[in-house]
């Protein structure tokens, strides 16, 4: 027999309670609610809390012709900034770029904007799965009281934009308060 006919796979899914990425050419990165004080209306309590918002685990799973295909998790935490939910960055691509999501654990949305006047959200849950048109920006919010684990497949040599984010914002901020969701239409993240 063929030495090595038989491999080992690039990454393994664990289906535990956490849904840990495992295997070679694994990235982890990880923000605290601190790193990201200027997406928060209130700075200045976002500005006094070290723990982690969100951590990311991402591998490039295979090549196609010169481009990679990534996959990827990220874990936004429960949690808020003066009542506002969690949420990620946010990025646009700067080149076409689409991407897919599923919900695996948690709840929470998925905002989509357009850099102009169309955006929308997207409720995230176990097994909901989206499609993110390259057009779009997209940024993950916790809603509920657990880790929102979502698992994410992209093409590993589009070039994220994070600048026009940092500039603009997002047109809408997500509170909980009493339970309650509460979504606040806006231009700007200020």
């Amino acid at each position: 027999m063929k030495d090595n006919l038989i491999r080992k796979p690039q990454a393994i899914q664990a289906f535990d309670n956490h849904f840990h990425l495992a295997g070679k050419n694994i990235h982890w990165s990880a923000k605290k609610f601190s790193d990201l004080k200027e997406l928060y209306q209130n700075k200045e309590v976002a500005a006094t809390k070290d723990d982690i918002a969100y951590r990311v685990a991402d591998n490039i799973c295979m090549e196609l012709r010169d481009k990679g295909i990534y996959w990827g998790y990220t874990y936004l935490e429960a949690g808020d900034v003066d009542g506002e939910c969690n949420m990620t960055r946010g990025y646009f691509y700067q080149d076409e770029c689409n991407e897919f999501y599923m919900g695996f654990e948690g709840e929470g949305y998925l905002i989509f904007w357009d850099g102009e006047e169309d955006y929308f959200i997207e409720e995230i849950f176990q097994g909901s799965i989206h499609w993110v048109p390259s057009k779009y920006a997209r940024r993950l919010v916790n809603t509920g009281d657990t880790t929102l684990a979502v698992a994410m497949c992209w093409g590993y040599y589009e070039k994220i934009d994070y600048s026009r984010i940092e500039r603009e914002g997002f047109p809408l901020r997500i509170f909980k308060r009493d339970g309650r969701i509460e979504i606040i239409e806006k231009k700007g993240d200020s």
